[in-house]
């Protein structure tokens, strides 16, 4: 969900930005970014756990970007289309936006269940 409201986002606001199919494709992007981030990110951070060490972290955001470069340029080149670096990193910092916020909806949800219980 939170890759469909940051890919919504980034193609609604951001200019270099585009979106061009049915709506199934757009809920397919989100669906990818969710599959990637749920299973090939925690590998991805496992082997450059190092070179996060090194950096601070920061390499967390090129690993977004890559994410996010693969499923526009890669998976859908017809449908989701961003044009030079810099949309690509806001685009990037959107969807990361879009599912910290999940995140922080599902955790207080999770918080309150386990209270009222």
């Amino acid at each position: 969900m939170a890759g469909v409201l940051g890919v919504y986002l980034a193609s609604e606001f951001v200019a270099g930005v585009q979106f061009v199919g049915a709506r199934k494709i757009f809920l397919l992007i989100g669906l990818i970014f969710g599959i990637i981030n749920y299973f090939i990110k925690p590998i991805l951070n496992f082997f450059l756990f190092p070179v996060r060490l090194l950096t601070f972290g920061l390499i967390g955001l090129v690993i977004n970007i890559a994410i996010v470069w693969f499923v526009s340029y890669a998976l859908f080149p017809n449908n989701f289309q961003i044009s030079g670096l810099v949309p690509l990193i806001i685009t990037t910092l959107i969807i990361w936006a879009s599912s910290f916020f999940f995140y922080l909806l599902a955790k207080r949800s999770w918080r309150k269940q386990r209270y009222d219980d």
